[in-house]
């Protein structure tokens, strides 16, 4: 049998810097899965913008359409929506087409997280 010699095993200084740099490197992992999150959150909102202001080109694509003459009834206008959602958009132009301008803000919470502008063109047969 060996006799004990004191010489096995990590010193107690060591350890506490073994200990340290694993906080570390978990703290660091902790930051970025809420960076992450964040993202992702701001991500799914601003994919609900552009499918609101897809939508809102749309509608204006079926309005102009059915009157006759066609475009006539086309107007600017303003609309708010739930989850932090608020649109404006303009309608220029004349003649055979128009243009419209889509602003679309969006908000969580007290945090505005940014404006995005969109453009479409309406034909006018």
């Amino acid at each position: 049998m060996r006799a004990a010699s004191g010489k096995d095993g990590f010193t107690l200084i060591e350890v506490v810097i073994a200990v340290f740099m694993i906080s570390v490197g978990i703290l660091a992992l902790l930051e970025a899965a809420g960076a992450s999150a964040v993202m992702l959150r701001d991500g799914r909102l601003r994919t609900r913008a552009s499918a609101v202001a897809a939508s809102r080109i749309d509608s204006l694509r079926v309005v102009a359409a059915s009157t006759n003459p066609t475009c006539t009834a086309l107007t600017s206008g303003s609309a708010s929506h739930v989850n932090g959602i608020s649109e404006s958009w303009t309608v220029t132009g004349s003649g055979r087409s128009r243009t419209v301008t889509e602003l679309v803000a969006v908000s969580n919470g007290p945090r505005q997280i940014g404006q995005m502008s969109f453009q479409g063109s309406i034909y006018c047969p």
